[in-house]
């Protein structure tokens, strides 16, 4: 993964294009890395995103 993609603004692109594909894209990146940097994120993300409830992964 480029050091220039961070793990939020992986996030925050698939946010806004709502699909992996379009946001790797977009950023120019595969969407293996884009899909990598958001599970970190993901895993490091104390808010529980990945069921919805804050403070669900802790």
């Amino acid at each position: 993964m480029s050091r220039s993609l961070s793990e939020l603004d992986a996030v925050l692109m698939v946010a806004r294009y709502g699909k992996f594909r379009a946001a790797a894209l977009e950023l120019g990146v595969s969407t293996t890395a884009l899909s990598n940097a958001v599970g970190i994120w993901s895993a490091r993300s104390a808010c529980g995103c990945s069921t919805g409830r804050p403070g669900a992964s802790r």
